[in-house]
């Protein structure tokens, strides 16, 4: 069969199969072992091919093609070249516009990363950059100033569903990935330290934008998935305060960067939500950590999203809750971060467009008067 298709015939003729609708000789070629050269050295074409046909639409309109090409896919992952089918993915993933064919494509390239030689963390952080360029893309629900239980509902949001969806099943896929990071080898550190900077991008958009409050004994889908990446994190990075470091590039590898408004969310939910907290090391200050994640609380802050505004306020009360008894460094509240904090909370007060949050942020700025009065220390 080889040598009747000749160059660049295999990949065609698979494209004039599926196109046809033909599945059994589609498989046949791909599982007759004359052809397993083909396979192994084509990738770069029959990725693009096969992946063409694993949408939402072709699900619903043609399912045995779509099934035929998620069985392709696999033999595909498993046979051809490591790295150059990853890179194949990796771009599908990124360029993707249907979650279907989203899912399709993270499924197979788990297995791959699996093959990779001594499974390089470059090639991980590779495949994680493409995931989160793809969720970072979600549309977030608008805002529909809902208060207290009513916002419960919004579990029933289709752009709710979606995001929670598809993040369920991202949680399902670092399971593989979370086992291998506690089997000791020569980059296990790095190993974890790039999982645990990637589940901190996840809790940034589009979760960020969803509601994670508690209502008595009842917890939205978005505080059950945040609580579970949380506890991921943990289970590779026992120092939550080591992000800031490598926020700021003096520590841990450089392949995975969260950004700020991730950042944010990741320590409202443990110093606020008390998500985990205590497994926090006792070593650090009150007003250590006010000092580093200030600028995060602003990011928070003006963001135009009444659920991330909120947790914008929740985390600066933390952060300010157990300082009242120090005497905070004129240095600090001169910082450009103090100055930009002061304002965006006045810029909340006088024109966010929610009145409970106007509320929720004079009650909390009446509450840290006192804290943040300037006070010299001689």
């Amino acid at each position: 069969m080889n040598s009747e298709l000749g160059d660049n015939n295999f990949p065609n003729t698979i494209a004039e199969l599926l196109k046809e609708g033909n599945i059994v000789n589609a498989l046949t070629l791909f599982t007759d072992n004359r052809n397993s050269d083909e396979v192994h050295n084509n990738s770069w074409d029959l990725v693009p091919i096969v992946a063409h046909y694993l949408t939402a639409e072709y699900e619903s309109s043609d399912i045995e093609v779509f099934k035929c090409c998620q069985k392709l896919l696999d033999i595909i992952a498993e046979n051809s070249k490591s790295e150059e089918v990853l890179l194949q993915f990796i771009e599908e993933i990124e360029t993707a516009k249907d979650d279907t064919k989203f899912l399709m494509l993270i499924k197979p390239s788990e297995k791959v990363l699996l093959r990779v030689p001594d499974k390089r963390i470059t090639s991980l952080a590779w495949c994680f950059n493409a995931i989160r360029s793809y969720i970072e893309k979600f549309e977030i629900p608008e805002d529909l100033n809902l208060t207290g239980e009513e916002r419960l509902l919004l579990d029933s949001n289709e752009i709710v569903n979606r995001i929670t969806y598809l993040y369920t099943e991202l949680l399902s896929f670092c399971e593989t990935f979370l086992e291998l990071a506690n089997v000791k080898t020569a980059n296990t550190l790095e190993r974890k330290q790039v999982i645990g900077k990637f589940l901190v991008e996840l809790v940034g958009k589009p979760l960020a934008f969803l509601d994670m409050d508690k209502y008595k004994n009842t917890k939205p889908t978005a505080r059950v998935i945040a609580e579970k990446l949380i506890e991921k994190i943990f289970s590779v990075v026992s120092d939550p305060f080591v992000f800031l470091a490598m926020r700021d590039g003096t520590h841990g590898s450089d392949l995975i960067k969260p950004n700020d408004l991730s950042l944010g969310v990741f320590y409202y939910l443990i110093l606020s939500e008390e998500i985990c907290v205590k497994t926090i090391p006792k070593m650090y200050n009150s007003v250590y950590i006010l000092n580093n994640t200030l600028n995060l609380v602003n990011k928070l802050l003006i963001q135009d999203d009444q659920f991330v505004v909120e947790k914008g306020v929740h985390l600066a009360a933390a952060i300010l809750k157990n300082i009242d008894q120090f005497e905070l460094c004129y240095l600090l509240l001169d910082s450009e971060h103090h100055d930009h904090f002061c304002k965006y909370l006045s810029n909340t007060i006088i024109h966010n467009v929610y009145e409970n949050i106007r509320k929720k942020v004079c009650k909390f700025c009446r509450g840290i008067y006192g804290v943040l009065s300037i006070k010299v220390a001689i």
